[in-house]
Formats: C-alpha cells, structure tokens, sequence
C-alpha cells in the first residue's frame, strides 16, 4: 500500500514536470544573458527541483490525507458507540468517505484497504501499519488510544469521543497556523520573483536601458551573481517557513 514518504511521479507528471523546467531554464536563461545556451546549465538543479516537486506533492497529499481523517473521527466515533467493531465501524466509514470525497480519494482507497485487510489480520496491528505509513502524529495518537482501550477494557466509546474532540480542535490549530506561514512563503516568494518580471518588462519597454547588461563581462558576471542569490535566498526562504507545529 500507500507509503506516505515517498512519491512516484507517473507519466503525465513527469511530462509536465519537464515542459516546465524547461520552459523556466529558457525564460530565465534569455532574460538573464539573452541567450539559449546558459539554460544547458539548469541540468545542475535538475535532480534538484524534481526532489523539491515530490516533495511538495508527499505534503499535499498528507495534508489532504489529515483533513479527510478528521471528518472519518467523528463517523468512527458514531459507528462504535452503536458496539460495532472497528472493522464495522472502517466499513461504514469507508461508505461516508465514498459520498464526501469520492473513490480516487487518498483516505477512501486507504479505508478500503484497511477493510479488506481487517478480515485476515487484527485491527489493532492494520491500524498502527496505517499510522506508521502515513507518518502522521495526528493518526498516531488516535490508533494508540483505541489500542489501550481495547487492550484495558477502558471506556473505549467516551475515550473516541473525547480523542476525537482533543485531535481536531489540534488539526484546527495546526490549519490556521500553517494557512500563516503559508501566506509569508508566498510573500517571499512573490518579493523573490519580482526583480526578474521588472527586468523582463524592462526589455520589453526599454530594450537599450539594459542593454549593457548583456553586452559586457561585468553585466554577465552580475547576471550569474544574481542566479547563485536567488538559489541561496530561496534556501533561506525554504529554512525560515519550515516550522513543524
């Protein structure tokens, strides 16, 4: 199954990976030198970027992954208060899922899984597999509670119910600041990107304004200085918005 740490980029991904990483490379190469050539030079941060890209989309897809749990709590918690057992509890779940999210969904395809494999194998260990894929606190917490209740006896229904409540006032928390830092990142990101739209109008308006930039040594030496800061500014931009809540 799904191992949440890693991401496979399929055809149709890479494809457009690549027609934009080289679209970017020209674009960039022919505002900085006016020239095809220097974009060669991108193939350097090629492995690069395509770490940076999966690794964007192994956050996105956990993001959606949580967001998608928090609405299962609730209709874990529901099926279980009526003494169903977690298999039960994962099959109306998954029906739920099915009608908010739709079956290409991360958590329906993962419900499904677990359902089936609930059959053969016992629920506690096909939960804490789940958990220990998804890498994710959140679910963590909740497979261990429902584990010591079953394993103590102990009020299994009022224990979900307050694990539930506890958990997404927690992801509420986390949302908000995220949605925080998320905005700053795209700040930064915006103040970064924006030198090069100036000089990109700039030769579009006032050709021989700039045009000393690409017809002497010192203009490419500045032009190669302004790549190697960008790259150590987005590094810089990268570390500070990398908060784990």
């Amino acid at each position: 199954m799904v191992n949440y740490d890693e991401y496979k980029l399929n055809l149709k991904e890479y494809a457009i990976f690549i027609l934009i990483f080289i679209f970017l490379a020209l674009f960039i190469s022919y505002i900085l030198y006016h020239k095809v050539l220097p974009a060669l030079f991108f193939v350097l941060v090629f492995s690069r970027t395509k770490e940076k890209v999966k690794k964007y989309l192994v956050d996105k897809r956990r993001k959606e992954l949580l967001e998608q749990f928090k609405d299962l709590l609730f209709n874990l918690a529901t099926a279980l208060s009526t003494k169903a057992s977690m298999k039960e509890a994962i099959g109306e779940s998954k029906g739920n899922i099915l009608l908010i999210y739709g079956d290409k969904s991360v958590l329906y395809k993962e419900l499904d899984y677990m359902y089936k494999k609930m059959m053969l194998e016992d629920d506690v260990e096909v939960l804490k597999d789940f958990a220990v894929r998804a890498g994710i606190d959140d679910i963590s917490d909740f497979v261990q509670i429902y584990a010591s209740c079953k394993y103590t006896g102990a009020n299994l229904i009022y224990a979900m119910n307050k694990a539930a409540s506890v958990i997404i006032d927690k992801m509420t928390i986390e949302k908000e600041i995220n949605e925080m830092i998320r905005r700053k990142k795209y700040e930064g990101m915006v103040i970064l990107i924006m030198p090069i739209l100036i000089l990109f109008l700039l030769n579009i308006s006032a050709a021989d304004y700039v045009l000393i930039l690409y017809t002497s040594i010192y203009g490419n030496v500045l032009m190669t200085t302004v790549i190697v800061s960008y790259i150590g500014i987005y590094e810089l931009i990268e570390r500070i918005t990398k908060v784990k809540v």
